[in-house]
């Protein structure tokens, strides 16, 4: 049996089929060790990503982190405790820096490439 198999049941992702190609080499760590137990035994928690979140290219999630819905952790960041809806959240580790305002029309990005 895979040991990494009950991991990967701990990632949570609340997302429809379109949104889950962000996480470009994101790591996402549900598993961290007991540091006062001698033999140092494996504790697990889920993560959950809400709908509408973004994890940047190379950010790092933590064991039991939540993503709140249209939440944004920046390139590189390490989040170790839960993101709020609609926060931006940059650094190492991440803290709030602003809140995300999401537009009614796409913006150019969307449209085809000039």
């Amino acid at each position: 049996m895979d040991r990494r198999a009950g991991l990967d049941r701990q990632l949570r992702v609340r997302a429809d089929r379109r949104e889950r190609g962000r996480l470009s080499g994101a790591y996402l760590c549900t598993g961290n060790h007991d540091w006062s137990d001698p033999g140092m035994g494996l504790m697990v928690k889920p993560i959950t990503l809400e709908p509408g979140a973004w994890v940047g290219a190379f950010a790092r999630i933590g064991p039991g982190v939540t993503v709140g819905a249209n939440a944004i952790v920046t390139l590189g960041s390490v989040l170790l405790k839960d993101a709020q809806p609609n926060g931006i959240y940059t650094g190492n580790p991440a803290t709030l820096v602003g809140e995300r305002t999401i537009r009614d029309q796409l913006g150019p990005a969307a449209g085809t490439p000039s």
